[in-house]
């Protein structure tokens, strides 16, 4: 250098890396508010476009969830936050009117094939994703068997399984 001077990092500085904030470490705190307000606000915009009921739906599996989906594994997220997640996308749905208030939650989540509506939910599609990523490349009997018996493989989302 000239003049002998050193190049100042800053440890303070976070970075980007495939969209997940770092530093020496995930910062799971900040990374958790940046990717929650990231999915409710693409739920928002899908629901304000006023898209028919399967398009909504289908809408909100296919540009919203995969936000969520994409973290799973990295962020370390609790059982509560994903309920909280799934708990504002209904709220979100009844405000918009593409859910009554009084109408059975198990039937938004269950295959339109058995009369639902086959909304994906936050937390099953991170418990998917994370087992798909450990069965992978396992060499341990039990996640073997897992991957093998096709247990966690869900019917609306092979692609995703097969990437995961």
């Amino acid at each position: 250098m000239p003049n002998g001077q050193a190049i100042k990092y800053h440890q303070s500085e976070a970075y980007k890396y495939l969209g997940i904030l770092q530093l020496d470490y995930i910062k799971h705190g900040q990374l958790k508010n940046v990717v929650s307000k990231e999915y409710i606000q693409r739920v928002r915009k899908v629901l304000k476009s006023k898209l028919n009921g399967g398009n909504t739906i289908k809408a909100i599996n296919s540009w919203a969830i995969p936000v969520i989906r994409y973290t799973a594994g990295i962020i370390n997220w609790t059982q509560m936050e994903l309920d909280s997640l799934d708990r504002k996308t209904r709220k979100l749905m009844t405000f918009h009117y593409a859910l009554h208030p009084h109408s059975d939650v198990d039937r938004l989540y269950l295959p339109r094939k058995l009369g639902g509506r086959s909304l994906l939910q936050v937390n099953q599609t991170v418990g998917k994703a994370c087992i798909g990523r450990l069965c992978k490349n396992s060499t341990q009997p039990a996640l073997l068997e897992v991957k093998n018996k096709e247990m966690f493989k869900d019917s609306m989302s092979e692609v995703a399984w097969a990437n995961a």
